[in-house]
């Protein structure tokens, strides 16, 4: 989800890591998983019951000596300011901020069957090269495609499949055409 107020946070995070860069990106993903895995820890970070200080309490006692001293600060700072429910939405914006800075683009790729290595390193390379860009390569089974691919890169979509195949060839032969 995109948040003006998690970019403004996750700009300041990047902006503030300095040297410490890699070791705030480990950190932030630790967090991620951390609170993506525990169904309690996202409600309690959205509830306005609990008060700010016992939130920053159950955090650290959380994080404390598994990530740095820095990204638990920023963490806290978040809470501290009543954005605790937006620890997600500003971690998703730092991993694209960073991206950005990066040149690294997103691309989903669908395919009816599993990609193996080899095929998925082929796709990646051909779509770096079309992009001109890093990609960062996400793949899912959509076995309705009968065969071929589909390719989500941002807003673009480049469909490859057997099924968008077949609808293009039922309308052009609804219309009479098959030039």
């Amino acid at each position: 989800m995109r948040s003006k107020v998690g970019l403004r946070y996750a700009t300041a995070i990047l902006e503030g890591a300095g040297e410490e860069l890699q070791t705030v990106v480990q950190d932030l993903e630790v967090v991620k998983d951390t609170i993506k895995a525990s169904r309690e820890l996202r409600q309690l970070l959205k509830s306005p019951i609990v008060k700010n200080d016992d939130k920053i309490l159950i955090l650290k006692q959380i994080f404390i000596g598994r990530i740095s001293l820095k990204t638990l600060e920023s963490i806290e700072l978040l809470v501290r300011k009543g954005r605790s429910e937006l620890i997600l939405d500003t971690i998703e914006e730092f991993e694209r901020l960073l991206d950005k800075r990066n040149g690294v683009v997103n691309a989903e790729v669908a395919s009816a069957i599993e990609l193996d290595e080899s095929q998925k390193q082929q796709v990646q390379a051909r779509l770096e090269k079309l992009v001109g860009q890093k990609i960062r390569l996400q793949t899912k089974v959509q076995p309705d495609l009968i065969g071929g691919l589909t390719v989500r890169i941002g807003d673009t979509v480049i469909d490859y499949s057997i099924k968008h195949q077949l609808a293009r060839l039922r309308e052009r032969l609804k219309q009479g055409s098959l030039n």
